[in-house]
C-alpha cells in the first residue's frame, strides 16, 4: 500500500501565512455567491414587475391574480378624461358646452369594496368642480381594456365637509357632480365623456 501523497508548503513559509491566504479566498468566494443571488433576485423582480405593468398575469389586491381586462391597479396607468358639459341647474359655476379634462389615478386600497380607490380632480373651464388638496377620492372600478373608469362618491360637502358628490362611467359616456353647499352653493352639472386616453 502507497502512502498518499501530502502538502508540502514550501520552505520559507509558515503556516500562518497560509491560513491567512485560504481566510481571504474563503470571503472572496461567499461574496461572489451572495452577489450571484442578489442579481437573480433583482432579476426575478424585474421581470415580474415588468409583466404586471405589461399587462400580464401578476398579483391584485387580496393576493389574486389579475391579467388584462381586469381591476388590475399595476396594469393600469392614470387615465385623462376629456369630457363636455351638457346640463347645468343651480348655482353651477360653468356653463353647457364648456370643457372638461382631468386625470383619475388608481391604487389599490384593501378598504373598498372593489379592492381599487381612484382619485380625480375634476375640473371643467378653469373651474374646480370635485376634488381638493388631499381629497377627491372615490371607489372605482377599472379596466385596462378598452381603457375604462367607474365609481363614484355619493357624499356632498353637507354631508363630508370636503367636496361635491361625483359619478363618472366611462364605457357609458357619463359624468355627473352636483353638491348642496361648499364654494359654489348648490348646482348639478351633467357631462358627455368624449374620451378617456
Amino acid at each position: 500500500m502507497q502512502p498518499s501523497p501530502q502538502f508540502t508548503p514550501p520552505e520559507g513559509s509558515s503556516s500562518g501565512q497560509g491560513s491567512g491566504v485560504w481566510i481571504f479566498v474563503g470571503c472572496g468566494a461567499l461574496l461572489l455567491l451572495l452577489l450571484c443571488a442578489g442579481s437573480g433576485g433583482l432579476v426575478f423582480y424585474a421581470m415580474n414587475r415588468g409583466q404586471a405593468l405589461a399587462g400580464g398575469p401578476g398579483v391584485g389586491p387580496g393576493g389574486a391574480p389579475v391579467g388584462p381586462g381586469s381591476s388590475s391597479v399595476g396594469a393600469l396607468p392614470s387615465r385623462t378624461v376629456n369630457a363636455t358639459i351638457t346640463m347645468a341647474t343651480g348655482n353651477a359655476p360653468v356653463p353647457v358646452g364648456t370643457n372638461c379634462n382631468f386625470v383619475v389615478s388608481a391604487q389599490a386600497n384593501a378598504n373598498s369594496p372593489t379592492g381599487v380607490q381612484c382619485r380625480a380632480q375634476v375640473v371643467c373651464g378653469g373651474q374646480l368642480l370635485f376634488g381638493g388638496p388631499d381629497v377627491g377620492y372615490f371607489t372605482c372600478t377599472v379596466v385596462e381594456q378598452p381603457p375604462s373608469i367607474s365609481g363614484s362618491d355619493p357624499t356632498t360637502t353637507a354631508q363630508d365637509g370636503v367636496d361635491a358628490a361625483m359619478s363618472i362611467d366611462t364605457a357609458a359616456g357619463t359624468l355627473t357632480v352636483h353638491d348642496d353647499g361648499g364654494v359654489h352653493g348648490a348646482y348639478s352639472v351633467t357631462a358627455r365623456i368624449d374620451s378617456v386616453l
